[in-house]
C-alpha cells in the first residue's frame, strides 16, 4: 500500500485529500492483492495510522541512538510520502499568507476609493 500511495503522490504531486485520490489508490492495492478487500477509507487510514507511527519511531530511534538507522523498503517510502505531504503543507500555508495579504492590500485600496468619493 505505501507503493501505491507513494506512485499516486510523487505522479499527482497531491496530499490526497479527495476521495478520488484514495478511490484509485484503493483499487491499485485491490489489484495487487486479490484477498485483500479495501475501500479509499481503510487505505486513508492505514496511510495515516503507519505515516503517525514512521513519525514516531523515527524520533524514538534518533532519541535512543542518535544516529540514523539503516531503512527498508517502507521505511523509504513512508518517509518518502510524509515529506511529499509535508512540502504540501508549506505550500498551501505560503498560499494562505498570500492570499490573506493580497486581501489586506484590496481592502486597503477599497478604503482608499472609498476616501476618493
Amino acid at each position: 500500500m505505501e507503493r501505491e500511495c507513494g506512485t499516486y503522490l510523487t505522479e499527482n504531486g497531491g496530499i490526497l485529500k479527495n476521495k478520488s485520490a484514495w478511490n484509485e489508490i484503493a483499487s491499485a492495492v485491490a489489484d495487487t492483492r486479490s484477498n485483500l478487500q479495501v475501500d479509499a477509507r481503510r487505505v486513508r487510514e492505514r496511510t495515516h495510522l503507519l505515516i503517525d507511527q514512521h513519525k514516531k519511531s523515527n524520533a524514538d530511534s534518533l532519541k535512543s541512538s542518535g544516529i540514523d538507522e539503516e531503512y527498508g523498503e517502507k521505511e523509504t517510502l513512508l518517509d518518502e510520502i510524509l515529506s511529499l505531504v509535508e512540502d504540501e503543507e508549506k505550500q498551501k500555508k505560503k498560499n494562505r499568507k498570500r492570499k490573506r495579504k493580497q486581501k489586506k492590500i484590496g481592502e486597503k485600496k477599497l478604503e482608499k476609493e472609498q476616501w476618493k468619493t
